[in-house]
């Protein structure tokens, strides 16, 4: 008889241990209408959507065109000879819109306004206005430039 109270005991016991480890069916309920934890589907697509009208507003110019087609640096390219002043009034324009050019290693000041008047006034872009920066990274065009320093870096003079 005692074996019957100690079973039926454990039983209760289990049963007990059982119900607390079983989920809560309201906390699941309130999770489900919470939607912090999930997605609402309809949603998701209204959003991509409206980026997509969003972004067909935006019209793709050349960073030449955003800079208004100064003529003058573009006659400076055809004799070859680049003042400083002329290239920081260069690089201060396109800083004024949003463009940024970078270069990890040194050039001549040459080679950085032809990369600027022939690479970078070529390349279309979404006229954003100051919202964004634009980056430019002259290796990025010419990775053989920055491979062949690496190569230059392991030879002992």
């Amino acid at each position: 008889m005692i074996d019957k109270k100690r079973n039926s005991k454990s039983k209760k016991n289990r049963q007990d241990d059982d119900d607390i480890l079983k989920p809560d069916e309201e906390a699941i309920e309130e999770d489900a209408d919470d939607g912090d934890g999930g997605y609402d589907e309809d949603e998701f697509i209204n959003q991509v959507s409206e980026l997509n009208r969003n972004r067909r507003k935006v019209k793709m110019k050349t960073v030449f065109q955003i800079l208004g087609g100064p003529k003058k640096y573009l006659s400076v390219r055809s004799n070859g000879s680049v003042s400083k002043q002329l290239y920081t009034e260069l690089l201060a324009s396109l800083e004024e819109k949003g463009i940024m050019v970078h270069f990890k290693l040194d050039y001549p000041i040459e080679e950085k306004f032809r990369f600027i008047t022939e690479e970078v006034f070529n390349e279309g872009v979404e006229d954003l206005g100051k919202k964004n920066h634009i980056n430019f990274i002259y290796e990025d065009f010419h990775p053989e430039k920055l491979a062949d320093d690496d190569e230059d870096e392991g030879f002992i003079d």
